[in-house]
């Protein structure tokens, strides 16, 4: 195949990095040498690199332990080995110690001794402040907020002042209160945060996860004794909102929410995720509650603005941390490109049988075709583990996992058999007792390679990753940034490599280029799509629907919703018990009258 030549304005000249005639120096040749076993004499690249790009090493800036931190909860940091955090860490927990410290504020002027005064109490906040935090991988972003909620939950445990900062921190008992809530997109993140939460023994934190994988006699024991609850959107939405008298208890001292991985929020997922957010806050509007919101991030483009989107609330109402101030080891990002076929292997078997389909048109079949990036990452990943390198494979389908790692076996037992147990797949559908096995065993060493789908690339704690494949291009840039960034969680050199598979090469190298020349990405997600609305809506509880134009950005056309079927008795039911105006029926179709004063939103 032939490879057009480079413009005048050739991203070469512009990002030295990216020349394939690239003259690699010792460091890169012994990376490379684990994965060709024979390199060039010349000491030029393998013909499969095309490019080459260099992430240099940045050094750490340190600052002091807040002021206001309580000293048992930085010795608990301390025990751990964190004697000091970076600058942007600091930077982040007092913006969420500030924004604490405004609620308690604010609730207390708006309660007397316990009693409400005034009125509009039962709608959510859109004075309250909030944080997010949107640096890159491995930069800290869990300690940052774990600093304004440890000193929050130790302080409420000892029946002490929620804030040493704030004037009327302890004026109520209202206030003797704090829990927090932590929101991930996935269950296995949420079971390393609270390995990582629990491993600092704070005197007072009773930390537990209530997702999927939470036996049912230990749910009522969450709600009824636990302060620190991990949990998902999906559990969210059916446990915690759909039963909120349930958790009263926890929600009248709800002071954070933590929304981690914020930027995996996006399209049809994020647009719901939106509205679900809004339910939130409606709900502790109604247990007279302003939590603050702290999002941990990637980056992206202005995160002010996608975080206020997400939450619902003004983007002037949101602190945005992006710059990070932790050190990072050099990194080398390499582009492989798979061999050709030989003539006499008309497909490839593997790849036919990781697709449910072909979508090749004719002339595509009659091509010289190359190696799929299936068995390209089987084949690397084999190089890797014999020369003892602990990898992870990234591959975008749980049958592509699978197939990577019982190749990369098949390989093991015909060069070195004793490594071939030191290879397995880490993928849904398997057992939570399964799942953390293997994280367990590839955080002690004991698995050298592991072929993942996007189950392992979020920010899971994994340290001594010496390289990532990602076999197949993931499809976004967040999500190729946050697979590579697996690698090298520390200072450490790491080597992650790209295996783009069918995907022409020059595509993927202009998407790379605009990652690394500083362009950050948006969050693509709609919180006006009428679908979405009509699901959350038939979700409000009944006493706080008269709030609906208020917490949901929806027009009035969404609000008459034209509806049949159970979901309209459902919204009727509702609307005549919060009053908000009479049903009727013409011709099966049920429609909601709103009065023309209940709907400000445009």
């Amino acid at each position: 195949m032939m490879r057009p030549e480079p413009s005048c304005d050739s991203p070469a000249d512009e990002h030295p990095g990216f020349s394939p005639s690239l003259r690699p120096d010792e460091n890169l040749r012994e990376q490379l040498s684990r994965l060709v076993p024979k390199l060039p004499g010349d000491g030029s690249l393998p013909p499969q690199i095309t490019h080459v790009h260099r992430i240099p090493a940045r050094e750490g800036q340190y600052s002091p332990w807040p002021h206001w931190l309580h000293p048992r909860v930085f010795e608990a940091f301390e025990s751990l080995g964190v004697h000091e955090p970076y600058t942007h860490q600091v930077q982040a927990a007092q913006a969420a110690h500030c924004a604490f410290d405004a609620a308690l504020a604010e609730d207390a002027h708006r309660l007397s001794f316990g009693r409400a005064s005034g009125q509009g109490h039962d709608e959510p906040g859109t004075t309250a402040r909030h944080v997010i935090v949107a640096t890159g991988t491995a930069s800290g972003k869990s300690l940052s907020y774990l600093m304004p909620a440890f000193d929050a939950l130790y302080r409420g445990a000892r029946r002490e002042p929620l804030s040493a900062t704030a004037t009327n921190a302890g004026s109520t008992g209202f206030h003797q209160r704090a829990n927090v809530l932590y929101i991930s997109p996935a269950r296995a993140l949420s079971a390393d945060q609270l390995n990582a939460i629990t491993a600092y023994h704070l005197p007072g934190l009773n930390a537990a996860t209530y997702d999927g994988d939470t036996p049912a006699q230990e749910r009522r024991w969450v709600r009824e004794h636990a302060n620190f609850v991990l949990t998902t959107p999906d559990m969210l939405n059916y446990g915690i909102l759909g039963n909120h008298r349930q958790w009263a208890n926890f929600l009248r001292g709800l002071r954070y929410v933590v929304l981690d991985e914020v930027h995996s929020y996006r399209g049809v997922f994020g647009a719901h995720i939106a509205n679900l957010l809004r339910r939130l806050r409606r709900v502790c509007a109604l247990y007279r509650v302003n939590p603050v919101f702290y999002g941990a991030s990637a980056t992206s483009a202005n995160p002010a603005e996608s975080f206020a989107k997400l939450i619902g609330v003004p983007e002037g109402n949101v602190d945005a941390i992006t710059t990070s101030t932790a050190p990072r080891g050099e990194s080398t990002v390499i582009l492989w490109e798979p061999e050709f076929l030989p003539d006499t292997q008309v497909t490839d078997k593997l790849a036919a049988g990781a697709s449910a389909f072909d979508t090749r048109s004719e002339a595509e079949k009659q091509a010289p075709q190359r190696i799929s990036a299936i068995e390209q990452g089987a084949q690397m990943l084999t190089d890797l583990v014999l020369s003892r390198t602990r990898t992870l494979a990234f591959t975008r389908s749980r049958r592509g996992a699978e197939l990577i790692s019982q190749r990369a076996q098949r390989y093991l037992d015909e060069t070195e058999a004793g490594l071939a147990h030191r290879v397995a797949a880490y993928r849904s559908g398997y057992m939570p007792e399964e799942r953390r096995e293997l994280e367990h065993r590839l955080r002690t060493g004991e698995l050298l390679g592991l072929a993942s789908t996007s189950a392992l690339e979020l920010g899971i704690d994994i340290s001594g990753l010496d390289a990532v494949l990602v076999a197949g291009w993931p499809g976004t840039r967040a999500s190729f940034i946050q697979r590579i960034g697996r690698a090298g969680r520390g200072v450490r050199m790491r080597s992650p490599c790209l295996s783009p598979g069918t995907i022409r090469w020059i595509r993927i190298w202009c998407i790379i280029r605009r990652r690394f020349s500083g362009r950050a990405w948006k969050l693509p997600f709609s919180t006006r799509r009428t679908l979405t609305c009509f699901r959350r809506i038939c979700a409000l509880p009944r006493r706080s629907l008269r709030y609906v134009p208020r917490s949901f950005p929806c027009s009035a056309s969404i609000l008459r919703l034209c509806l049949t079927g159970w979901c309209s008795r459902i919204i009727c039911a509702a609307g005549r018990t919060a009053g908000i105006g009479r049903t009727r029926s013409r011709r099966r179709i049920w429609w909601i009258c709103v009065p023309p004063a209940m709907v400000p939103i445009s």
